[in-house]
Formats: C-alpha cells, structure tokens, sequence
C-alpha cells in the first residue's frame, strides 16, 4: 500500500506539468484567435530620422476622416507615433501618414461644388486650375477657413500644364500686383528642382519677402505633373511655429519619402 501511495506521489509534479501546458497553449491560442489584425505601424525614434523603408504599410479608408480630435498645439509624444496608408479613390496618389497629425478629405458633395464653381467661371477665368483632390492636415475639411492646418494635398488640372516645365514656364517670370494704392513688382521666383515618388518635382521659392505672398511653407512646398495632373504638397508655416517644430518637419519629411503617384 505505501509503495502504490509512494509511486502515486511520484507522478503528482508530471501531472501538475501537464495540466500547466495545457492552460499555456489553451490562452495562447484564445489570444490568437481574438487578438486584432495589427494595422498601424510602430515608427522607429524620430533621432533616427523616421525611417520607413523597412516597415510594411497599412491601407486607410480615405472616406472617413480622423476618429478623435488632435490638437496641433499638444506635445508629440515619440513613442506614440504610427503611421498608417492613405490611399485616394479619386487620383492616383498613396503617401503614409502619421497618427499624431489630423487628416481631413474633402466630400464629394463639397467636390462637386467646387468643379461646378469651375465650370461656371470658365470663360472668365480659362487657365484656373479644375479640382480633383484635396486633403487638409487638420481636423475638419472646410476649405480655406476655420482652425490652423499643418499642411494640405491638392491635386488638381489646369488648361496647357502637362509637364513640369510646362508649369515653370508659367510661374517663372516677373509680375506685378497692386498694393496700397501702387503696383509692386514682383521679381522672378527661385525654382528649386528635386525628386518626389520619383519624378520631377519643383519648389517656387518667392525672392520679394512679401509676408503676404507666401501662405505656404515654400521650402517644403512640393509640386509634380504627372499624367497632366498637378500635385501640390505644402506644409503651413504654423507647423514650424509650435513646440513640434522640429518633429514636424521630419514627419513631414517621411510624408514625402512615401508618396507613390
């Protein structure tokens, strides 16, 4: 009897290690079976400039805009950022996007609103560009009023522009505007080339130190053709005025390394 009872005692630790495996590969797969698809991505320390190239990306609807509100103003907490894919159902155009900035598309309804506008001032106005696209880096989409944006893709169609050069030829020249009862000459911009979704893509660097002139951030004011589209990226002088500065020009900078056309 103590030698049954001795032997029994002996097999008590298997039969805990059993029942213990048991529960560990029961949770494991529960967990799997419940767990999300995992569809943001975790970006490395912006020290490390941001980088992309060896991260996978993840589709985004382009129909709905940001869930919560984002305060532009509200510190970027690093270890937070992840980006995700936006992808436009109406042009060809994809660029990552960050989770610390707000993004806002413009609706159909408002759209149709603006090409009906265009077609109604056509004969008035010929080589004003026909609209395409327009996504604003803000909360909420109400074109050009309402709260700080840190910047805006547009994209759009304009009457003999089909190549970059086509546009340079337009934008490189003197003009004149009419400011506080004279006119003002406006000297020849500086065009600076570069490459954005691999093509040519030109910055218009205004040389008059007219404020007023530049409502974008010129340097980070970004325009390719291609297939006879214009796509315009510019990022707001506001975004260089906050606490983020310096982490919004990077973002900002990763935004552009992952533009596909």
């Amino acid at each position: 009897m103590r030698k049954g009872f001795a032997q029994l005692l002996l097999l008590i630790p298997f039969f805990l290690l059993l029942t213990a495996t048991a529960v560990f590969y029961y949770k494991q797969d529960k967990l799997t079976k419940t767990q999300t698809p995992n569809i943001v991505l975790q970006s490395p320390n912006v020290s490390t400039a941001l980088s992309l190239s060896n991260s996978p990306a993840f589709a985004s609807d382009p129909s709905s805009s940001q869930s919560t509100y984002i305060n532009i103003s509200d510190p970027i907490e690093i270890n937070k950022i992840t980006w995700r894919k936006i992808e436009s159902e109406r042009v060809s155009l994809s660029f990552n996007y960050p989770s610390v900035w707000p993004i806002a598309f413009e609706s159909d309804e408002d759209l149709k609103r603006d090409q009906d506008f265009y077609n109604r001032t056509l004969s008035v106005v010929p080589d004003q560009p026909y609209p395409l696209e327009s996504i604003a880096f803000t909360n909420e989409w109400i074109g050009n009023a309402g709260e700080d944006s840190l910047g805006w893709f547009i994209v759009t169609r304009q009457k003999g522009i089909e190549t970059i050069d086509d546009y340079v030829k337009s934008v490189d020249n003197e003009s004149e505007i009419y400011i506080k009862g004279r006119n003002v000459t406006i000297p020849r911009p500086k065009i600076v080339y570069s490459k954005v979704g691999g093509e040519t893509a030109i910055s218009v660097i205004d040389q008059s130190g007219l404020a007023n002139l530049s409502p974008t951030d010129s340097a980070n004011d970004f325009i390719v053709i291609k297939n006879g589209l214009i796509y315009r990226l510019f990022a707001t002088p506001s975004f260089k005025a906050r606490i983020n500065a310096e982490i919004n020009a990077k973002l900002f900078k990763e935004i552009i390394a992952s533009i596909q056309f």
